[in-house]
């Protein structure tokens, strides 16, 4: 049994589109003759291995949709960052020398940005799996931001006398979870720290106007 998604797959492929150039060399027909596709000598496995891959050509083709759409979203993202990162440094001006703004503030927008991306990916994939495949389909994302971790669960926890320790704690997770892509880009700074924040009323309040800074970016 050939299934006709392996078998588009099949012929989608370069060294089966060479050789269908060279039967048909001399020809300006489009469409693939059926005595074509016959001396092509497809390998073909069993069903269950013709569906995994099937399942595996569409799960691929559904990731670079979701990284295309995550790319536009940067652009968009890109469009008003800068109002936004102004506003993120206003917050942080009484406290941290100006030179290092960007050391605290990109982080936590950067952790907007994952959190929003993540849940458009996840939503999208839930409308066609749900439960066990929902879980195996998340691991074939680009990245993942652990429950407890994304920026609503820190903007939930905003009020919390341990903001600084929770926001630590959520980027350091980001960080180990995507280890390959962001190995030292969430950890390079303290949110916990009073020497770089100031007292523990005012560190917490600095935090909170940050994050509430954020939570409006979409």
């Amino acid at each position: 049994i050939l299934l006709p998604e392996f078998l588009k797959i099949s012929l989608s492929q370069k060294e089966i589109q060479e050789k269908i150039r060279r039967i048909e060399s001399g020809t300006t027909q489009r469409v693939v003759k059926l005595g074509t596709i016959m001396e092509l000598q497809i390998e073909v496995p069993d069903k269950e291995t013709q569906r995994r891959v099937v399942e595996m050509d569409t799960l691929c083709r559904k990731k670079e949709r979701i990284y295309l759409k995550l790319m536009e979203q940067e652009r968009q993202l890109t469009e008003i960052a800068i109002r936004k990162i102004m506003r993120g440094a206003d917050t942080l001006r009484d406290t941290i020398d100006a030179a290092n703004y960007k050391d605290y503030v990109l982080p936590v927008m950067f952790v907007k940005y994952l959190s929003d991306s993540y849940t458009d990916a996840v939503e999208e994939l839930s409308k066609q799996y749900a439960g066990i495949r929902l879980e195996r389909q998340k691991k074939y994302l680009p990245f993942m931001v652990a429950e407890g971790c994304s920026f609503y669960d820190l903007y939930q926890q905003r009020f919390a006398d341990n903001i600084g320790q929770l926001m630590n704690a959520a980027m350091r997770q980001i960080e180990a979870d995507n280890n390959q892509q962001l190995a030292g880009v969430l950890s390079a700074v303290d949110y916990n720290s009073e020497n770089a924040l100031g007292t523990r009323e005012h560190k917490n309040a600095i935090l909170r106007d940050l994050l509430e800074d954020f939570e409006p970016l979409d």
